[in-house]
């Protein structure tokens, strides 16, 4: 019981509230045992259980319903999810310290507790903390530039696939909502930043993907 309030109070401090989504980068297994890193939003339930809910489409999906184990990368650098989240399109080596990419701020150890059906393209996978790592302890200041790129490749993500399955008008509404992520972006960040990466490679894949209307 010790140890479990530990993990609760940890999952507090890292600035989880129940039943809201954070975006973060999870490391599931491949069936080689290789890692695949992936952009997913968890909620934390309460006490020490967190809910995964992946489109059945995905690496991740297949990779959770095969291994039981799985972990959360706290991470702030938008341009990390922006290759994770499309991995054919980047060709970035990826570096791991165990199952943890390198320069994540924190990492939470899962272990499936149960699954469900949501609806007929996603699944909902519960999880118990097992073990929370901290890697940077130092507080950090906001920048709504990082907040934004991340938006922005979340979005991004869905524009692809709603391109594939012939859904043009949802993916038009993504791409408007990506521009005014991006106009932010330009206005409020370096132009060295991590962030204005993200919008020269997103602003490049729109334009590959606008020859599949």
């Amino acid at each position: 019981m010790a140890l479990k309030n530990q993990i609760i109070d940890k999952i507090i401090d890292l600035g989880f509230r129940e039943n809201c989504i954070v975006e973060t980068i999870l490391v599931t297994k491949n069936e080689d045992e290789s890692l695949n890193p992936a952009p997913m939003g968890v909620s934390w339930i309460r006490g020490s259980l967190m809910e995964i809910k992946p489109f059945k489409s995905s690496r991740t999906y297949k990779n959770l319903q095969r291994s039981d184990v799985s972990y959360v990368n706290i991470i702030n650098d938008p341009y990390i999810f922006l290759v994770a989240a499309f991995k054919d399109e980047f060709n970035y080596d990826f570096e791991f310290v165990d199952h943890d990419l390198k320069d994540s701020e924190a990492s939470l150890s899962l272990e499936k507790f149960k699954s469900s059906e949501l609806s007929d393209d996603r699944f909902s996978f519960i999880n118990i903390v097992k073990d929370i790592k901290i890697y940077h302890g130092y507080p950090r200041v906001f920048s709504r530039g990082t907040s934004e790129a991340i938006e922005a490749v979340i979005h991004a993500t869905r524009v692809k696939a709603y391109k594939e399955q012939g859904k043009y008008d949802k993916a038009d509404l993504l791409e408007e909502k990506i521009w005014e992520c991006i106009r932010l972006i330009k206005r409020i960040s370096g132009e060295d930043s991590p962030e204005m990466k993200v919008v020269y490679n997103i602003e490049g894949l729109l334009k590959v993907w606008s020859g599949e209307h």
